[in-house]
């Protein structure tokens, strides 16, 4: 009876807010382990449904809700670059009951890209694990006279000035991709941004811009009717996706590395115990073989790290991306 009361004492103080902050009784049962989770949990998706980040949170949340005995929803609020969901994520209260889709966009490339953002991406979430990795490929129309990147950086370097690579946006990882290259090569290339991927890689098989920065889920079907060739990764690791692809390791551009990922936040304070039982069930579903094997189909690779890694990760990641915006001058469309 004695260690059945400790225990309860135990969970209540875990649960107390820090010094000057009021939180009643049934919030603290909330934030307890015992108690968690009580409702509806939300996934906050920066994007539109339909895209590569909606259907890994339609896919996590089907097999999560059985494993925590919830409902889980999925809600798309998509605008400026995904800082509109990320931004109501960090407002949200710190229980567990709303995550983020969190991905480079918003927890990445926009602190270095937007001056005044609704929330700080390095201290306004709790990480709880890196989802998937998704390679960037760089593709070009077969009528180039180059098929590597090495042929491609070899091309550029020989005609400073008339170079051009395109990507989805400014500000968008196609077009830092383009920029660091530029920058670790010393290229003199035109960068062509457009409202998107699909028209990006319609005149990009067309033959202008002469290569474009983009995932193998946007542009696989092209590549697949023989419209685009893929002159390989930008990245250091070959992928898990048909064709002996060159790296740009192999191409000599040492120490690039340029791939979106996605991974699952919750707000700044989440308790500890509510985060790594989180933990615990997401990455047991992204281990499901039939989850797997879909995200492969959409170029996704499965990371399921731990909170700390995904934290040092996205810090990472600010700080390379921040400092490719800085020197290139990049400006959100």
């Amino acid at each position: 009876m004695r260690s059945h009361t400790l225990t309860r004492l135990a969970l209540i103080a875990f649960a107390v807010p820090p010094a000057g902050l009021v939180c009643d009784a049934p919030a603290i049962a909330q934030t307890s382990t015992h108690a968690f989770p009580s409702k509806t949990i939300r996934i906050i998706v920066p994007y539109a449904p339909g895209g590569g980040t909606d259907i890994l949170a339609r896919l996590v949340s089907e097999r999560l809700g059985p494993r925590l005995a919830q409902t889980i929803l999925v809600d798309n609020r998509p605008g400026a670059g995904g800082t509109v969901a990320a931004g109501m994520v960090a407002k949200s209260a710190p229980d567990g009951y709303t995550l983020l889709l969190a991905d480079m966009g918003p927890n990445a490339i926009a602190p270095g890209l937007y001056p005044n953002l609704p929330y700080d991406a390095a201290k306004d979430f709790a990480p709880i694990t890196q989802a998937v990795r998704v390679p960037l490929l760089v593709v070009a129309s077969p009528s180039k006279p180059f098929s590597t990147l090495s042929e491609f950086i070899a091309f550029a370097r020989g005609n400073p000035g008339k170079a051009t690579f395109g990507s989805a946006g400014n500000g968008n990882i196609g077009h830092l991709a383009g920029e660091l290259l530029k920058m670790q090569m010393r290229l003199d290339m035109t960068h062509v941004p457009y409202k998107g991927a699909p028209p990006l890689l319609t005149d990009t098989a067309r033959g202008e811009p002469d290569v474009a920065f983009t995932s193998h889920a946007s542009s696989n079907g092209l590549v697949g009717a023989g419209r685009l060739k893929v002159l390989g990764v930008a990245g250091q690791v070959r992928p898990a996706i048909p064709g002996g692809l060159q790296t740009m390791g192999e191409a000599g551009v040492k120490d690039f590395e340029a791939s979106t990922w996605f991974g699952f936040a919750a707000p700044a304070g989440t308790p500890r115990p509510i985060v790594e039982r989180l933990h615990g069930d997401i990455v047991g579903v992204l281990g499901l073989a039939e989850v797997r094997d879909r995200m492969s189909v959409l170029g996704m690779e499965i990371v399921g790290s731990t909170p700390e890694a995904f934290a040092t990760h996205i810090q990472r990641e600010i700080a390379q991306w921040g400092e490719v915006v800085r020197r290139a001058g990049a400006k959100p469309d």
